[in-house]
């Protein structure tokens, strides 16, 4: 009895979130598949999210890496551009609707031939929170797609989160350019709890909260190899710039793994966010930028490193 007013009286907490950068190829996937364990822990995770639209290779996901990822901890798979270069998965979409890997909500499709798979969803977690997670691709420089702010309209919540009866409602935008993504969020502020950017593979910046509790950055980055360029081998893609080889296919880079993303913790009172502080884990003992949360990461910072070591 005690145990259950003691409960009761507790103060209602917000979701803690982590949502990682794009994971580029086995050097990306087997650091996050590692380290997700940890991170789950120290951070306190109620929901852990990662765009893997270039987990194979590179370019794409295979419904088997997929597997590999969500069986160790995510919970769910973003997507973008490349979500359809690996043909496996066409079927795999099709086969399994509602697995917890979203496509661009907004990719154009012909209502004769729907496109497989989905672009939001909408995901119960423990003690009865509930979030939706949005999936859209941007306009500018990339392949034709509906219109991304009329595409997301019918999918935010009139007023706050929790009037929409979600305790958070995160949006992944895989688009090329700031502006447009920062055009979008600020549509959004008010009516989602974080807008957060993905596809350029290199973190911005910018992480903060919005006037009306809107948490946002440009570029989550990417998880891989942070020495090439945007995650494949340097010299590859230096040589195809300077057109001295002829146009060949990117190869990923070999080297040390980075995890880059973003936490969030929201307020349960509206489901909007909190704060936002950008995450960078290295395995290198002064890495390019600082890890945030040293005191919830500092215990286990060490083994954190070590398992990006073995990547």
């Amino acid at each position: 009895m005690f145990d259950d007013e003691q409960k009761r009286c507790e103060p209602k907490r917000g979701l803690n979130i982590l949502f990682l950068g794009d994971i580029v190829a086995a050097t990306g996937r087997n650091a996050v598949i590692r380290a997700t364990p940890l991170l789950r822990k120290a951070l306190a995770l109620d929901l852990l999210c990662a765009n893997a639209e270039n987990a194979a290779h590179g370019f794409g996901l295979t419904p088997s890496i997929a597997e590999h990822l969500l069986e160790a901890g995510l919970d769910l798979l973003t997507t973008g551009n490349h979500v359809w270069d690996q043909p496996l998965l066409i079927d795999y979409l099709r086969a399994n609707p509602t697995a917890p890997i979203l496509r661009p909500h907004n990719m154009h499709s012909d209502p004769r031939a729907p496109l497989p798979g989905r672009g939001y969803a909408d995901l119960a977690l423990s003690e009865g929170k509930s979030v939706r997670v949005v999936n859209i691709i941007g306009q500018v420089f990339m392949e034709p797609c509906a219109h991304p702010w009329f595409s997301l309209q019918p999918l935010l919540a009139e007023g706050s989160p929790q009037d929409a009866g979600w305790d958070a409602l995160l949006i992944d935008c895989h688009a090329e350019t700031t502006a447009e993504k920062l055009a979008l969020a600020h549509l959004c502020d008010g009516k989602a709890t974080a807008f957060l950017g993905t596809h350029t593979h290199i973190p911005t910046a910018d992480a903060g909260v919005f006037p009306k509790g809107l948490a946002y950055q440009t570029d989550l980055g990417m998880c891989g190899c942070y020495d090439s360029i945007i995650g494949f081998d340097r010299k590859l893609s230096v040589a195809r710039y300077l057109k001295e080889i002829p146009r060949t296919r990117f190869e990923p880079a070999q080297g040390r793994a980075s995890l880059c993303g973003v936490f969030v913790q929201t307020d349960p009172a509206t489901g909007y966010a909190r704060r936002i502080e950008p995450l960078r884990l290295s395995a290198d003992e002064n890495p390019l930028l600082p890890s945030v949360l040293p005191q919830a990461l500092h215990p286990c910072k060490k083994d954190l490193q070590e398992t990006l070591q073995a990547c």
